[in-house]
C-alpha cells in the first residue's frame, strides 16, 4: 500500500526536508534509547520521456508502496509501439499537455482492482492541464479497468489527431473501458469520435463527475455505450452524439442517466442506412438545431417506449421549430414504430416549399411503412404527420395521438 495516495509532483521538492523533519522527530524522543520510528523513505517517481517506451520494450509499470507518484510523464504523443502493462496501485503524473498514444502496432493494458485502482492525473489539478491517452489500436488487450482518469483533455494527444479528451478512442480503434472515474476532464471524458472495433469496444459501469462534456459518441457505435453508466455534475451534462456517419446494423440506444444530445456536426441527420436502430424505453433525446432523424430504404427505426417510460424527443431550443424531423422515405420495414413517446419542438424548416421533406414532425415518403400510436406532439412549427405524393397507405395511425400548439405557421396540407 502506498505511504499516501496521491502526492503532487510540486511536493516532491519536499522530500528533504520531511527526511529531516522525521529524523529531528526521532532525535528528541522522551526515551533516547528505545522506541525510535525508522526514517520513511520517500522515493521520486520514474521519469517517462519521449523515447522511454521504445527504450523499454513491452514495458511493466509497476506500483512502488514508496513512491506516492510511480511514474512522471514529460512529452506529448508520448509513443507506446509494443504492449505495454500497467498493475494494480500505480499512479501516473503528466506534465502540461503530456501524454500518451497507442500507436497502431501498439496496445495498453490498465487493469486495476476495486482496492488497488490505477491513476492517471495531471502534475497540475486544473481541468485540461494535460492532454490524454490516445487509442489508435485495435488490439484485444486495449483495457482501462478501475482506474481514476482526471484533469485530462487539455490538448490533442497523438500527432496524427486533433481529437481531445482524458480517453480519446481513435478511428478503427478498440478499447474495452469499465468501472473508472473520470473527472476534471475538458473537452470530453471520454471521445469516441468516428469508428471502432464495436466488438472489443465497450463504456460500461463507470462514472463520469464534473468532466466539461463526459463522452461524445459517434451514431454508428452507440450500441457500445451501455446503459448503466452515471453521469455527476458535469458542465454539459449529457451525452453528445457526433451525427458524420450513418448507422449500419442493429443498434441500440440505451436508456441513460442524463439525456443524449443529438449535435449538428455538417448540417447531417441521425440517419439509419442498412439497418435498424431501438431505441429503449425512458430515453430522453435532445436535439440541435438542423438536425434530424432519416430511415433510409434498407433501414427501420424503433421508437417504441411503455406507458410508464416514454420515451421523449425534444429540442435544445425548446421552441417551436428547435429541430427538424423525423424522416420515413422508402423504408418498408415492418419494425418502423413510433409508440409511447412525446415529440416536442419539431418541425423547423416547414416553410421552404423547395423541401417538402421538412414538413411535418413525421415526414413520410414513398409509402414507407408506419405504425404509431401513444404519442404526445406539443410545440411542432409544422405538421404533426406529413406525405409526399406518395401517400400514406402504409402508415397505421393508432390511437392516443394527441397534440398541442402544432403547425404553427398554418399549413393548409397537413394529415394531421
Amino acid at each position: 500500500m502506498k505511504i499516501t495516495q496521491l502526492l503532487n509532483s510540486k511536493l516532491l521538492k519536499t522530500f528533504a526536508f520531511v527526511a529531516i523533519l522525521f529524523s529531528y522527530s526521532a532525535c528528541t524522543s522522551d526515551d533516547d534509547t528505545a522506541h525510535e520510528e525508522p526514517i520513511t523513505e520517500i522515493d521520486p517517481p520514474i521519469v517517462i520521456d519521449c523515447q522511454y517506451f521504445n527504450n523499454h520494450p513491452n514495458a511493466i509499470l509497476e506500483d512502488n508502496p514508496y513512491a506516492p507518484v510511480d511514474y512522471l510523464v514529460i512529452c506529448n504523443g508520448t509513443s507506446i509501439p509494443d504492449d505495454v502493462t500497467i498493475e494494480p496501485g500505480v499512479t501516473i503524473a503528466f506534465e502540461t499537455d503530456a501524454s500518451f498514444w497507442v500507436r497502431e502496432e501498439g496496445s495498453l493494458k490498465a487493469v486495476g482492482t476495486a482496492s488497488k485502482p490505477i491513476t492517471f492525473t495531471g502534475v497540475d489539478k486544473v481541468m485540461g492541464s494535460w492532454a490524454g491517452i490516445y487509442f489508435g489500436s485495435n488490439d484485444s488487450k486495449n483495457e482501462i479497468k478501475y482506474a481514476l482518469i482526471e484533469y485530462g483533455g487539455g490538448a490533442a494527444s497523438a500527432w496524427s489527431s486533433s481529437e481531445k479528451g482524458g480517453v480519446v478512442i481513435g478511428a478503427n480503434s478498440s478499447l474495452k473501458f469499465s468501472n473508472n472515474t473520470v473527472q476534471h476532464c475538458k473537452a470530453w471524458g471520454v471521445n469516441l469520435y468516428y469508428n471502432a472495433n464495436e466488438t472489443l469496444t465497450s463504456i460500461d459501469n463507470n462514472t463520469f463527475i464534473k468532466n466539461e462534456i463526459p463522452v461524445r459518441i459517434s451514431s454508428p457505435v452507440v450500441d457500445v455505450l451501455k446503459g448503466n453508466n452515471d453521469y455527476m455534475e458535469n458542465q454539459v451534462n449529457k451525452i453528445e452524439i457526433k451525427t458524420d456517419y450513418p448507422i449500419e446494423g442493429n443498434k441500440t440506444l440505451r436508456k441513460a442517466t442524463v439525456p443524449y444530445w443529438v449535435k449538428d456536426y455538417n448540417n447531417a441527420g441521425f440517419r439509419v442506412g442498412n439497418g435498424k436502430l431501438t431505441i429503449e424505453p425512458g430515453t430522453k433525446i435532445e436535439m440541435d438545431n438542423n438536425t434530424w432523424f432519416s430511415v433510409g430504404a434498407n433501414g427501420a427505426l424503433k421508437i417504441v417506449g411503455t406507458s410508464a417510460e416514454k420515451i421523449s424527443i425534444t429540442g435544445v431550443a425548446q421552441v417551436p421549430g428547435g429541430w427538424g424531423n423525423i424522416r420515413f422515405s422508402e423504408s418498408t420495414s415492418s419494425e418502423n414504430q413510433i409508440q409511447h413517446a412525446i415529440i416536442k419542438h419539431a418541425g423547423a424548416g416547414a416553410h421552404s416549399s423547395s423541401n417538402i421533406h421538412v414538413r411535418g414532425a413525421v415526414y413520410i415518403g414513398y409509402d414507407s411503412t408506419l405504425a404509431m400510436s401513444d404519442i404526445l406532439f406539443e410545440d411542432i412549427q409544422s405538421c404533426v404527420l406529413f406525405s409526399d405524393q406518395f401517400g400514406i397507405d402504409n402508415v397505421n395511425i393508432g390511437s392516443g395521438i394527441t397534440s398541442n400548439n402544432t403547425n404553427t405557421i398554418g399549413l393548409d396540407d397537413c394529415l394531421l
